[in-house]
């Protein structure tokens, strides 16, 4: 997600990601959804975990993170 300076900061990112998660859990067969964020990117982080994600495990860059399709 990237965004210019002047429009970070407003919760686009966090409800671009909400929108792109509806669309897949229409799509994806599974019952959950698997995602990565970088550790240094914080801002990604929150977001993802604002849309219902929690971290399943980790390499030294990412944080692997997954998202029930019951939760939005």
């Amino acid at each position: 997600m990237m965004r210019k300076k002047e429009f970070r900061g407003r919760g686009y990112g966090t409800k671009g990601l909400k929108l792109a998660l509806d669309l897949a859990k229409n799509i994806v067969p599974e019952e959950e959804i698997y995602l990565r964020v970088r550790k240094d990117n914080i801002t990604s982080y929150k977001a993802i975990c604002r849309n219902g994600a929690y971290i399943t495990g980790e390499d030294e860059t990412h944080y692997l993170m997954r998202v029930k399709k019951s939760v939005s």
